[in-house]
């Protein structure tokens, strides 16, 4: 009875939260693009007055621990300056390996792209379910990247991306080449040359280091496009030869 007045005491004092229940644990390892990109907004809200909208992204699976540059995997232009927000900060992300298949649209490493009102472009990562802001671009950035659209909540996730380029021969990639990597990359609608570029999904698996490594060399890969809106296969193709270096920053 002395035991169970101490606990009313102390919860009336404020001291003891009583029957509390637990605050459940943040999202760790591998996450779906849905997962990530809640992470990433969270910690960006508090950032340069906040109010930011999603460009791009870049999920990535690889089975070696592998160092890419933000930069070459976006093909951002030299033009287009980079300052770390964190002193001695750098856009080299070391991407940690992954374990398992492929399948589940899931990825240990996300690069985000996003824009506020202001026209501040943002860089920012998701490794381990933890979400972090590398840095911003300036100067040609800045003013080109204030004409794209962002990209809307309502768009499918990586797994269903990654099950309809699997049911159109990713799959049968993998079954052949089961140490591929694996880029699932997201971007906003645009046009380019008068040429208009849907919001789509782009799922590459290839035999090739990721995009932004350095040293792309050859290899083989499975390149399939999704509609981000309705999930629809707009193309997928198996290519030999050099292997691709970046992801456009504007579409594919």
């Amino acid at each position: 009875m002395g035991a169970v007045l101490l606990v009313l005491v102390l919860d009336v004092t404020g001291l003891v939260p009583l029957f509390q229940a637990p605050s459940p644990p943040a999202p760790v390892g591998p996450l779906t693009f849905d997962s990530a990109r809640t992470a990433v907004l969270s910690k960006a809200s508090g950032y340069a007055g906040g109010g930011w909208d999603l460009l791009f992204a870049d999920g990535f699976d690889s089975r070696a621990a592998t160092t890419l540059s933000f930069l070459k995997t976006l093909n951002v232009s030299a033009e287009c300056p980079f300052t770390a927000l964190a002193p001695g900060g750098s856009a080299n992300i070391t991407v940690p390996a992954t374990e398992g298949n492929l399948s589940g649209g899931t990825s240990v490493a996300w690069f985000f792209v996003l824009r506020n009102a202001g026209g501040t472009v943002l860089l920012a990562t998701v490794l381990d379910g933890s979400a972090t802001l590398v840095g911003t671009l300036g100067g040609l950035c800045s003013t080109a990247l204030g004409f794209l659209s962002t990209i809307p909540s309502a768009v499918i996730d990586s797994s269903a991306a990654v099950r309809i380029a699997g049911e159109a021969g990713g799959s049968s990639f993998v079954e052949n080449h089961p140490l591929a990597n694996l880029t699932m990359a997201i971007a906003s609608a645009t046009t380019v040359s008068n040429v208009s570029v849907p919001l789509a999904w782009e799922i590459l698996l290839t035999t090739c280091p990721l995009l932004g490594s350095s040293s792309p060399g050859t290899g083989l890969t499975f390149d399939a496009a999704i509609s981000a809106s309705s999930g629809a296969l707009l193309s997928a193709e198996n290519t030999t030869g050099v292997c691709p270096s970046s992801v456009p920053l504007a579409g594919f």
